[in-house]
């Protein structure tokens, strides 16, 4: 693929001119793009402009003649430096052409010595011309010389498999380019796409951090099943037997995209004792065809989770479809104050809502609490507030559009009294 590099050229400027010409021509020759200082004036308002540019660029080339350049009041350095250490500061490929001495001299002799040698700064000069000679540096006797070591550096920068050069290139060929890559190739460029936003914006490194987004991430895109939309609305009645309450949930889902031979409906709970024994499927229709008798359900424990202990499933396997509608009812009893609902979505959903009542809560003696959470998405922070509905013993909760895997809900009673009523 035929990449750009923006190469970022930085030098003093009047006593440069023709040099920084040179340089931008072989830039361009080598089939690259320049940017550099031109079009702005030195002043405290530009350092931000030119660490932007920095920020920018794939590479950075530094022009050094016999001038430190203008100083930056605030930290006594000159511009050039200050680019300098913020280039060599972000681990970008930097390097240096210095115009030895009798280049220097020549130029002298033709334009006036201070206008090509320091006059004021000669110590912060010598010290600066020392740190560049410490790195990657080409010196040039003549002027011609320049394009040839620009060629020849842009040429190994360019093919070192250590870096991984963001550059610039045509739409079309990085959507040819990406159909090409491997799915491995895809995920090491969106992991070094994150490491390389988070560098910017934290200036350090935090690979381990932008390495475990970048896999959650790739599995999220390994999208096997697209929710249009997802509505849960969850009935809790009391009944006659004491604290006792029936809970039925019905779950209306409208699939857009589904993989083939991909399970999307599937039926797992972590119950208690009560729930699992009065556990039932009571509809379940896919595109207007009734499957509930298909639905064979059993049950085992695992003594080691806690409360929920008990599992109840099915073997039931959906029919292959690329899209479809699906309507679900289950129930179970169980008493009031363990009631406790968490859903999380298993595919991408672009309108998810759920609602909860308490039907016959006669004397208001029961709140409902509920709250959603994400990964991703802004929390939505007045579901608290929102939870009673005016005590009317009901709760309605949103997720934003197009939630992702693992984003859903939580769902709660408790038992009104003076001390805790919301």
């Amino acid at each position: 693929m035929n990449k750009k590099l923006q190469v970022f050229v930085s030098s003093t400027y009047t006593d440069l001119i023709e040099e920084r010409q040179a340089a931008v021509q072989a830039i361009l020759d080598a089939g690259h793009i320049p940017a550099g200082m031109e079009l702005f004036k030195a002043g405290k308002s530009q350092m931000k402009t030119i660490r932007n540019w920095i920020d920018g660029s794939d590479v950075y080339m530094l022009i050094l003649g016999g001038r430190y350049g203008t100083i930056e009041e605030d930290s006594g350095l000159s511009y050039t430096e200050l680019e300098y250490n913020y280039a060599v500061s972000k681990n970008m490929p930097v390097f240096a052409v210095i115009l030895e001495e009798s280049f220097l001299l020549t130029k002298a002799a033709a334009k006036g010595k201070y206008k090509i040698f320091e006059k004021e700064c000669i110590d912060h000069y010598e010290r600066f011309k020392s740190v560049v000679e410490s790195n990657i540096v080409k010196f040039v006797s003549n002027i011609d010389q320049i394009p040839a070591i620009i060629h020849s550096q842009m040429h190994d920068i360019s093919t070192d498999p250590d870096y991984n050069l963001t550059g610039w290139i045509k739409s079309s060929q990085y959507a040819d380019n990406l159909k090409q890559q491997s799915i491995s190739a895809l995920h090491d460029s969106l992991r070094n796409t994150l490491k390389e936003l988070a560098y910017r914006s934290t200036a350090k490194d935090i690979s381990t951090c932008t390495n475990a987004i970048s896999s959650e991430i790739a599995k999220i895109l390994e999208i096997k099943a697209i929710l249009e939309s997802s509505q849960r609305i969850i009935r809790l009645r009391l009944l006659e037997r004491p604290d006792f309450i029936k809970v039925t949930t019905t779950h209306i889902m409208k699939f857009s995209y589904i993989k083939a031979h991909e399970p999307y409906f599937k039926l797992y709970l972590e119950t208690t004792k009560q729930q699992c024994e009065s556990f039932r499927v009571e509809n379940l229709t896919i595109d207007s065809i009734d499957y509930t008798p298909q639905i064979q359900l059993c049950q085992d424990c695992n003594t080691s989770r806690g409360q929920f202990v008990y599992n109840v499933k099915s073997d039931f396997i959906p029919p292959d479809l690329e899209s479809c509608d699906i309507h679900y009812v289950c129930s179970y009893e169980c008493p009031i104050l363990d009631f406790f609902q968490t859903h999380r979505l298993s595919y991408p959903c672009n309108h998810f809502s759920v609602s909860a009542m308490l039907e016959n809560d006669t004397n208001d003696q029961y709140s409902i609490l509920g709250s959603t959470f994400s990964s991703f998405s802004k929390i939505h922070f007045d579901d608290y507030k929102a939870s009673e509905m005016h005590n009317i013993g009901m709760c309605n909760m949103n997720l934003p559009n197009w939630s992702l895997p693992g984003a859903g809900y939580a769902i709660t009673i408790k038992r009104k009294s003076s001390d805790n009523h919301i």
